[in-house]
Order: C-alpha cells, then sequence, then structure tokens
C-alpha cells in the first residue's frame, strides 16, 4: 500500500516541481532528442565503407574550441600540386584550410566571415601558396598561404555573385570567373586585369577545366545545360541538345571530368547520372539502382587513376561502382539529410581515401 501511495503521489510532486510525468519516464518534450549529426567534413579511408569526422579545427586561443561540425560547406577543394592540402569554404563563415590530409584545420585569419563560392588553385608547385576565392561580388587573391588577400575584382552590381573559379592547369596566369549574370570573365594576368569573354543566359554555376586540354573547358548553366570552349573561352558552343531527351537533365548540379579521355564527362542532374564520351554531341543515362528524378543525387566523383571506379551520393547513401556504371554497391552515408560534396585523393596509384563535404538541405 506504500508503494501504491509513493506512485500515487509522483504525478503531483512532478508537477509541483515544473516536470511533466513525460520528462519523468523519458519519453516526452525535446530533452532526450539527440543534437544532429555534425556537418564539416568526413573522411573514409576504404572506399566508403567507414568514414569519420575531420572537424577538428586549432584553437587561436586557449579557451577557444573551434570546429566545423557546425560549419556547412560549400565548398570543398584538394590542392593539385599536394593533396595534403585542402581547403574549405564555409556557408557564412569563411575559410578553413588543412596541410595534414584534413586531420587538423585552421581558421583563415582574414576569411573568417561570408559565403565562400568558390575556391581554384593553380596546378604550379611553385605557386601552391597562391588561392583564389570568391565571395559574393569579390575575387580575392593571396601569394602567402593565406596571410593577406588582395581584392582582384569587385562587381559594382552588388545583387551579382561570383560563383565559379578556373585556373589554366598549363598556364596559371589564366583565371577564369563564372557570374549569376551569365558573364564568363577571363584574366590573362593572375588576376590584375579581367575581360568578359562571352555573355550566357542564366547563372555559371560550374566551369571546369580539362585535365590533358588545357584550352578546354566545361561550363554548366543553371537550368541550361552544358557548354564547352576549346580555345581557352574565347568560343563557346552549347553542347546540350542531346539532354532535351532526359527530363531534367538541363539541371546539372555536379561535374567529373574523365583524366584519361578528354571527351567523357559525367554529369549530375535532376535526371540522373548522364554521360558523354564525344565532348557532349551525344548522351546516355547510365542505369542507376533508382528510377530516374527519384533521387537527389548532389556529388560524382572518379577514380583519377581508374575512371571505370566511379561514386555518386545521394542525401542519404553513397553509390560506388567498379565497372563504370554497370553495376553498383551502396554504403549509407555517416550522416543523413545533407547536401554533399565527394572528392578522391588522388596521392597514390589506388586511391582509397574519399572526402565528403556536408551541409544541411534547405541550406545554400
Amino acid at each position: 500500500m506504500r508503494r501504491a501511495l509513493i506512485f500515487a503521489s509522483l504525478p503531483l510532486t512532478l508537477l509541483l516541481s515544473g516536470c511533466s510525468i513525460t520528462d519523468f519516464f523519458g519519453f516526452g518534450g525535446q530533452k532526450n532528442v539527440p543534437p544532429p549529426p555534425p556537418v564539416g567534413v568526413y573522411k573514409s579511408t576504404d572506399r566508403g565503407e567507414n568514414w569519420v569526422t575531420k572537424n577538428y579545427v586549432l584553437p587561436s586561443t586557449p579557451n577557444d574550441r573551434p570546429t566545423l561540425g557546425d560549419k556547412n560547406a560549400l565548398v570543398l577543394v584538394i590542392d593539385p600540386t599536394d593533396s595534403r592540402t585542402l581547403y574549405l569554404g564555409s556557408q557564412g563563415n569563411g575559410l578553413y584550410y588543412s596541410y595534414d590530409n584534413a586531420e587538423s584545420w585552421w581558421a583563415s585569419g582574414p576569411i573568417r566571415q561570408g559565403d565562400i563560392n568558390a575556391v581554384a588553385v593553380p596546378n604550379d608547385a611553385a605557386l601552391r601558396c597562391t588561392i583564389y576565392l570568391a565571395s559574393a561580388n569579390r575575387i580575392l587573391k593571396t601569394t602567402d598561404c593565406g596571410r593577406f588577400w588582395d581584392q582582384q575584382y569587385y562587381d559594382t552590381r552588388l545583387k551579382e555573385q561570383v560563383l565559379t573559379l578556373a585556373v589554366n592547369r598549363e598556364n596559371p596566369s589564366i583565371v577564369y570567373a563564372g557570374m549569376t549574370t551569365g558573364d564568363v570573365l577571363r584574366s590573362s594576368d593572375a588576376g590584375k586585369s579581367w575581360e568578359r569573354v562571352v555573355s550566357l543566359k542564366g547563372k555559371v554555376t560550374r566551369i571546369v577545366p580539362h585535365i590533358l586540354k588545357a584550352s578546354t573547358l566545361y561550363l554548366t548553366l543553371e537550368g541550361r545545360g552544358l557548354w564547352k570552349t576549346e580555345d581557352s573561352g574565347t568560343t563557346w558552343q552549347d553542347m546540350s541538345e542531346g539532354l532535351n531527351k532526359f527530363a531534367g537533365a538541363m539541371t546539372i548540379r555536379d561535374l567529373a571530368v574523365d583524366p584519361t579521355r578528354p571527351d567523357t564527362v559525367i554529369a549530375v542532374s535532376s535526371y540522373g547520372l548522364v554521360r558523354t564520351t564525344d565532348g557532349g554531341a551525344t548522351w546516355s543515362a547510365l542505369s542507376l539502382l533508382t528510377p530516374p528524378s527519384s533521387a537527389n543525387i548532389f556529388a560524382v566523383a572518379l577514380n583519377p587513376n581508374n575512371p571505370s571506379e566511379l561514386y555518386y551520393t545521394t542525401d542519404t547513401t553513397l553509390y560506388r561502382s567498379s565497372d563504370a556504371g554497370e553495376t553498383w554497391e551502396t554504403k549509407t552515408l555517416p550522416v543523413s539529410g545533407v547536401k554533399s560534396i565527394l572528392l578522391i585523393d588522388p596521392a597514390v596509384k589506388t586511391p582509397t581515401t574519399l572526402y565528403l563535404g556536408v551541409a544541411r538541405t534547405g541550406k545554400k
């Protein structure tokens, strides 16, 4: 009888103390809801089988406890001359860089605010401390690994943005920029001066140079497919006609250019993965495990030493193929409900290290 009286008095006691009965038993309210998994950067050393967070930021003061775990990744870039060096452009929190394969990160002292839309690094070991950065309507450049930055371009149309950057792989003095206006800018003197080489209808979302043909670049327009130049940007061709037969394929989110075959490109689209083997003249759809237009695919990556091995990511899953997309394996991503950037570390002959930059969906 005494035990029954104790239990009978619990609700009144809990209510008087400001707690509810559901709080007491642990199944009500939000107090027992775990925090969301961190965003930032994840790393796998076994081709996506297992992942670990790589969000440790070196503190600037003894009491500082910075982390990338709450920073949405908008850009993640590997230095083409030193794969130990990575750059992460965040949403709202500026630029971070790592010199030890993402084991630790530094916050860029001068660039600690704002969205970083693009980062580009020359393919020249003598210029490995040279970095170009796009934020809002500006292009910035450093030649001392981020200690000091100079403004290279400023657009007086304050609402317009620089969305993408690329550096010519053979001549690092040639730099390209893509704008929300549809303009493509080119500098022939490492950013000191700029010219508009073409004005297209739509936002220029990506400019991707080919590894073997320095004069060839691919360009994506928001909702308007793929364009190509073969003369370093002087003239551009619309390579999108073949995309029209795939519903949603004109909306391209990511590109992977085959490093061994200059005319083979895989595009991530609202339809799925589509591929051209003739530089965009014709297109075919890869056979995926999910039906067309049924999955939000965000990123694609090719093994630089074996282009038959490719990966792509949705908001929950990593898909991996070892036969150029004929068959697929699936692996659960370490965090769900995110947009992702996928990179393969090219340092070894048989790459097994993957990097994943993530941002919460619903964000930029």
